[in-house]
């Protein structure tokens, strides 16, 4: 573990362990259940977003998708994806500031359609495009 993912939830559990983890996981006691440290860090710390604008945030848990069971190249071992949905429901001032980020020529922040996302950034015509995760798809 680095110092960049020590909060980040990436464990290996044997197999036999799984239905603890579960239960342990969807408790949600003595984890971090929230988005706003990733939005923080990711947003606000970098300066994509100001501090003063984003002191906080209110959001609204949507649901929670758990992928099935599969191998995984990178973690070379079978995974586990759960992935908790949030829908970020910025204040009147915070929503001008990220309207403000559509007109800007920022490149912290990109903004993406549906397409977009559904084609992981490989969009029809285009000779380059931006990689996106598959795992963005989550939140359409």
């Amino acid at each position: 573990m680095d110092p960049k993912s020590k909060s980040d939830l990436r464990i290996r559990v044997l197999g036999r362990h799984l239905p603890k983890f579960y239960s342990w996981f969807d408790d949600r006691r003595g984890r971090e259940d929230s988005p706003w440290r990733e939005f923080y860090e990711e947003l606000v710390v970098t300066s994509a977003l100001p501090h003063e604008k984003f002191p906080y945030i209110f959001h609204d848990y949507q649901g929670r998708i758990v992928d099935k069971i599969r191998y995984s190249p990178h973690a070379n071992s079978l995974e586990v994806l759960i992935a908790d949905i949030y829908e970020l429901i910025p204040t009147g001032e915070q929503e001008q500031v990220l309207r403000d980020t559509l007109a800007s020529s920022m490149t912290d922040i990109r903004w993406f359609t549906r397409d977009a996302i559904e084609r992981r950034g490989a969009l029809p015509g285009a000779t380059s495009g931006t990689p996106i995760a598959e795992h963005a798809q989550k939140i359409l």
